[in-house]
């Protein structure tokens, strides 16, 4: 049987990343992707014993939807710095395994994945896609399947089906409706995942549905189809994967013949892959196939390895109404291990497991509320999901919630800590032995969770953060619950009117680019503008990339300062505008609660290695503020009849710990007399007396104020103030000078970093910091930036988190009506009726202005309006 497997190699790469906690080469390098990938890789070929393997690889310098859409793709930011340096490692690895790669200019990796399917099609007997790329499901019929692996799922047509709705051919029209947030593409406004699914069950494909309008009687849906016909065509040319672009291969050149040699050996012992040398070159492990053997797919453990683990029966038990009631009354174990999932509930203790799926919301209710209210120990690896439950249904929670996700967060901050990755990291310790999802059937979830439990528990204490735990993350969880729930109202009918204004706006700008340089083009095609600027107007190539001169931002804004032209300084605008239009004005409403009209965003204090919360679906911590553009989108979001919004925002927090940590004499002096201290270091630093300062030397003083903080070097000041790297190196000796104490502090920063291999914030938060040891000049300095950042930003957060904490048991005791609705970087904002304002703003200021001990006072900023602009 000749059997194709084709890697998205790009799609295990990230995943590798995120999934492998850090690993260095003996130089320093990072190489956990380059591990992780060379595993994946390995463990599928082994699995599936292909006869045939291709590796598709993206073209480095972008596609041809680039080209059609210059917001293709443009909310994905950089790669980590951590993983820069190992797409090339993973490129030289992909060569010594002597697998077949192929990239091809001007396209994706999906295009080259879209072509070999049907170029090779008749040449073999099945062909398997190694991806989680949803896109390629267009491809999947009865030869061809998509498979998962870090799932171990393979997806046939039916299984396409059942995860998106639609079938394989359907999967392009689909997805033009919904859109893709991942690469950007825009869809119809209005239509989701079910109204697509809906619409093409009944017309089958998009251009039927645009040929049956007239019949669609859902007003949403076809305001949506009405009004956004063009960005549906557009996201299905994108969508389209191409199928005929030349490969450069033959289908006998993708022959497996990989030979684990010397050259593989040295290229793994260089990186110290020690696992990987043991899975190729020991001979008992080593287990060499024949080229017509069919092997068929084993993900599961060893009969001996089950036994041990106590072995359940393969489907849920579910129980009846008595048995549930008769083990809640009779129920004596400690620990109870729960999860909620939409109408059933799963329990296990050390004795019995069962799921009971509820005939309605009342009966699920009085189970949880049961289990809740003893002062039992609850086991759950999503403590939010258990707390919104009893948050919406009036339950009180006596019991103990112990929140695995914190407790992994806290020994493992590097790596993942949603509920799959937690248990996938429990089960490898009790098992010893990378698991697969299809053998968690047989984990007893109890055993695993307490010995899971007992291991965090002992980590946590050995590396001194009980504190951080118990006193800071723990607690603030529900709270970060109770502000989802509360969510922000939203206003539609302001950004619908906004839209309308900047759509206009748009046209506005394009007819006088035009009508400045007498030539027309796609606005969004980098191409185009680049024929625009530099072959129409004449302007000078700044920087070139592998398509051609470049037109970002940083050539834009040079161009705009050369002033010979209005067009760059217009295209600037017109890119700005855009943006905000797709990422935050047309993309919010869609998200409006029904129910409750109002945005809920999701908080996540697992996410950023500095103990900095997140938000996201939406992130509404990115708003921007620096244009008026940007700022007008606030004008949206309003506080209910008889409320204002208060906003409290710590003042330069990340200065005054800097100034309390480095205990620099000049610096303390500033915030303890509540001077300015922009004013002041530009004072000290340019010689130039306060009552003489100008707006201009004020902010170049901030500017270098912040960077420092960030690690910034003079390269770096030298770019934000615009000015050259010598006079960029004077201004840091001067500050320097000025305040001693601080460039002693930062250096003392990255040494105790390198003796300990972590940044420890003011409450004793760790973050690793594997890159500081590197001998890689970039590396390092990667890792020194990090370690200076991290204590200060990192203290911020935890200050914050500290701050939010006493916030709540202070408006829960004097029951107050007011609410915690937002967390932005280093502010907070509440909803507040009118009686309560001037109690709330007292209250504020009191609480976070105490929340820890500096030895410079922490200033609160508070402010209330009707919308958040106003704020």
């Amino acid at each position: 049987m000749k059997k194709l497997l084709i890697f998205d190699i790009s799609n295990f790469i990230f995943r590798a990343f995120y999934a492998i906690r850090p690993l260095n080469a003996p130089d320093g390098t990072p190489v956990n992707a380059v591990y992780g990938v060379a595993k994946m890789v390995l463990n599928a070929i082994d699995d599936l014993g292909p006869t045939h393997v291709l590796i598709a690889q993206d073209n480095k310098g972008g596609s041809f939807r680039n080209e059609l859409y210059t917001e293709y793709k443009a909310n994905r930011s950089e790669p980590p710095d951590e993983l820069k340096p190992q797409f090339a490692i993973i490129d030289e690895m992909l060569k010594k395994f002597q697998l077949p790669c192929v990239r091809v200019k001007n396209y994706e990796a999906d295009d080259v994945i879209g072509s070999s399917v049907t170029q090779f099609y008749k040449d073999f007997d099945q062909i398997l896609i190694a991806s989680s790329d949803k896109d390629l499901m267009q491809f999947v019929d009865d030869k061809v399947n998509m498979i998962d692996t870090m799932k171990s799922k393979i997806y046939k047509r039916d299984g396409v089906f059942e995860k998106m709705g639609v079938y394989p051919e359907q999967i392009v029209d689909y997805l033009s409706l919904v859109g893709d947030a991942s690469d950007n593409i825009p869809g119809v406004k209005g239509i989701g995942a079910k109204g697509a699914s809906k619409l093409l069950a009944e017309y089958t494909t998009l251009e039927k549905v645009f040929e049956n309008i007239e019949s669609i009687s859902n007003k949403r849906v076809l305001n949506g189809l009405t009004n956004h016909k063009e960005e549906a065509l557009l996201s299905k040319e994108l969508i389209t994967i191409k199928t005929q672009i030349p490969l450069g291969v033959k289908q006998t050149q993708l022959e497996y013949k990989m030979d684990a040699n010397q050259e593989i050996k040295g290229f793994l012992e260089k990186y110290n892959f020690k696992s990987l040398i043991n899975q190729l070159f020991i001979p008992s492990s080593k287990k060499p196939k024949k080229k017509d053997e069919k092997k068929t797919k084993d993900f599961s453990l060893t009969q001996e390895q089950k036994q041990e683990l106590n072995p359940l029966p393969e489907n849920d038990i579910y129980f009846i109404e008595a048995q549930v009631q008769s083990f809640l009354k009779h129920n004596k174990s400690d620990f109870i291990c729960l999860r909620i999932h939409e109408d059933k509930v799963f329990v296990s203790t050390e004795k019995i497991r069962f799921c009971y799926k509820t005939q309605d919301k009342a009966s699920l209710k009085e189970v949880v509320s049961t289990l809740v209210s003893k002062k039992k120990n609850i086991l759950t690896l999503d403590p939010k999901i258990l707390t919104h439950f009893c948050l919406k249904n009036n339950l009180v929670i006596k019991a103990n919630i112990i929140d695995f996700s914190i407790l992994h967060f806290a020994a493992y901050p590097y790596k993942k800590h949603d509920a799959l990755s937690v248990i996938t990291h429990l089960s490898q310790q009790e098992v010893g032995k990378e698991m697969k999802k299809s053998d968690y059937r047989f984990l007893s979830l109890q055993k695993l969770m307490l010995n899971g439990l007992d291991s965090l528990k002992k980590e946590v204490k050995d590396l001194g953060l009980e504190k951080i735990v118990y006193d800071i993350d723990t607690p603030l969880n529900p709270i970060l619950v109770k502000m989802e729930e509360n969510g922000i109202t939203l206003e539609g009918k302001t950004l619908n009117k906004l839209s309308k204004e900047y759509h206009k706006e748009l046209k506005n700008i394009q007819a006088q680019i035009f009508e400045e340089s007498n030539f027309e083009c796609n606005l969004k095609s980098p191409k185009q503008v680049a024929e625009l600027l530099f072959d129409k107007l004449g302007l000078p190539i700044i920087k070139k990339n592998k398509t051609g001169p470049s037109t970002d931002a940083s050539v834009l804004k040079v161009l705009a300062q050369l002033e010979t032209s209005p067009v760059p300084e217009l295209i600037i605008r017109y890119r700005e505008i855009d943006k905000l239009l797709s990422t935050y004005i047309d993309a919010l409403p869609k998200l409006i609660d029904e129910k409750t009209q109002r945005i809920h965003t999701n908080f996540n204090q697992t996410g950023a290695a500095t103990g900095r919360l997140s938000s996201e679906n939406p992130n509404l911590q990115n708003i921007p503020v620096k244009s008026q553009y940007g700022r007008n989108i606030r004008k949206a979001f309003i506080a209910p009849k008889d409320h204002y919004l208060l906003s409290a925002d710590y003042s330069q927090i990340e200065l005054r710990i800097l100034a309390h940590m480095s205990q620099d004499p000049t610096m303390l002096n500033a915030f303890k007399h509540d001077l300015d201290i922009h004013t002041q270091t530009a004072s000290e630093v340019f010689n130039v007396s306060i009552s003489d300062m100008d707006d201009e030397t004020r902010s170049k003083a901030k500017a270098i104020n912040f960077g420092l903080i960030y690690g910034q070097s003079s390269f770096g000041l030298s770019e934000s103030l615009g000015i050259d790297r010598t006079e960029a190196s004077e201004y840091i000796k001067h500050y320097f000078q000025k305040f001693s104490h601080i460039k002693s502090f930062l250096d003392s920063l990255k040494e105790k970093c390198v003796e300990t291999g972590y940044a420890e914030t003011i409450v004793g938060r760790k973050r690793i910091i594997p890159e500081i040891l590197a001998t890689n000049r970039n590396v390092k300095s990667f890792g020194e930036r990090i370690a200076v950042n991290s204590p200060i930003q990192g203290s911020a957060a935890d200050i914050l988190k500290l701050a939010m904490i006493k916030l709540d048991k202070k408006i829960s005791t004097k029951k107050l009506k007011s609410k915690m609705l937002l967390q932005v970087h280093d502010e907070l904002i509440f909803e507040v009726p009118e009686n309560e304002l001037e109690l709330m703003q007292e209250l504020v200021n009191t609480e976070m202005s105490s929340a820890f001990a500096l030895d410079v006072p922490l200033k609160v900023d508070i402010s209330y309006g009707k919308t958040w602009y106003e704020l």
